[in-house]
């Protein structure tokens, strides 16, 4: 199995990435808010998943975050794909200059993927909570 990775490009991936997120019944996150440092995996020339980095703006910090799979993907495909675009983003990350990576995903098989580059677990039992800022909140 042949694997790469790509810069995510919104002309390019979104609109495919989008029907990704409504195939597995999530809405699509909107373009605004998917970092500039994403990577999207292929296998065999086949898109199959794709993961966003962050960088925060004045420490050496970054996050991993919004994993997505092809719903076409058999199981293997996803793990080895994830696995592709996992190992991307925190190449990045790291080219960067960001030395502490945060990823918190809610599968035993993301976990395992990410143990298996290095990530150690923080925290068992977690809930990882997100607020989506708006115009009333800066009121």
């Amino acid at each position: 199995m042949e694997a790469k990775c790509e810069l995510y490009e919104y002309e390019k991936h979104y609109s495919m990435l989008a029907a990704w997120w409504r195939a597995h019944r999530l809405p699509p996150v909107p373009r605004d808010q998917l970092s500039r440092l994403g990577a999207v995996a292929y296998l065999d020339r086949v898109p199959r998943a794709a993961v966003w980095a962050y960088k925060g703006e004045n420490v050496p910090l970054g996050w991993l975050g919004f994993a997505l799979t092809n719903p076409a993907n058999t199981p293997r495909q996803s793990a080895a794909a994830l696995e592709t675009a996992m190992e991307a983003a925190t190449y990045l990350l790291a080219q960067a200059g960001v030395r502490i990576i945060q990823a918190g995903y809610g599968t035993r098989g993301l976990s395992n993927i990410l143990e298996k580059q290095g990530f150690i677990c923080a925290a068992e039992g977690v809930r990882e909570m997100i607020k989506v800022v708006t115009w009333e909140d800066l009121q």
